[in-house]
């Protein structure tokens, strides 16, 4: 029972934030890809400056920020649980 209600949600939480996180990181050229119209620019570095590709590039620096955030608070509940002060 102790490892049911213990151990078993912050390592469900952990997964699900990195599953959930998968969804939204992309690379830049997949920002490229997704937020460029076929009448864009020619190179990449005026494509990055396009409304829908800078929201893209956004999303994906505080997805990463937040993942980062949200596994270190669940690695340190999970040592918490290992180590009782």
């Amino acid at each position: 029972m102790f490892f049911i209600f213990e151990i078993l949600p912050p390592i469900l939480n952990f997964l699900g934030a990195i599953v959930l996180g998968a969804g939204f990181l992309i690379s830049d050229k997949e920002a490229l890809e997704q937020g460029v119209t076929k009448w864009a620019y020619d190179n990449d570095e005026d494509n990055k400056k396009l409304p829908a590709v800078k929201s893209l590039l956004r999303q994906r620096k505080l997805t990463i920020m937040g993942l980062i955030i949200l596994l270190v608070g669940l690695a340190l509940e999970i040592t918490s649980i290992f180590i009782r002060v």
